[in-house]
């Protein structure tokens, strides 16, 4: 009986070990995927940088939008991540250390609106149909 209670002890050391070591493994393997960019489309053409992308298409007249929203002529538009900064809800330095460049973590009232704008186009989505899923992650 001894020695089966050795082995068996034996045994659950020979786990833990094994246990520790796989997670090792796993963690340098999720870092190096998580340093992998996202792969593109075979159709995208290749460049250094978004300077070398190729407009593939256009709608709208942009030159017609600020008098069709009533902007005047002072007004200057800003860019959605400008806007966001300012209301202080917009954060991509702590994003990058996370997840990797061009993401970002929104806080506050920006965190809220995304998440308003989520459930808004949801709901639109499932009243024409649309059936939301929620896999196991």
């Amino acid at each position: 009986i001894q020695s089966v209670k050795a082995k068996a002890s034996e045994a659950g050391d020979e786990a833990s070990r094994t246990e520790e070591r796989l997670a090792q493994i796993e963690s340098k393997m999720n870092a190096l995927l998580a340093s992998l960019p996202n792969l593109l489309d075979d159709v995208v053409p290749d460049g250094d940088d978004d300077s070398q992308n190729q407009r593939v298409s256009q709608w709208g007249d942009v030159d017609a939008l600020p008098a069709r929203l009533g902007w005047t002529p002072a007004f200057q538009p800003l860019w959605h991540d400008d806007v966001a900064a300012n209301l202080g809800g917009w954060n991509s330095e702590s994003a990058v250390a996370m997840s990797g460049a061009r993401f970002v973590s929104l806080t506050g009232p920006v965190a809220r609106l995304e998440r308003a704008i989520s459930s808004y186009f949801l709901d639109l989505a499932s009243s024409k149909g649309y059936v939301e899923v929620s896999p196991p992650l």
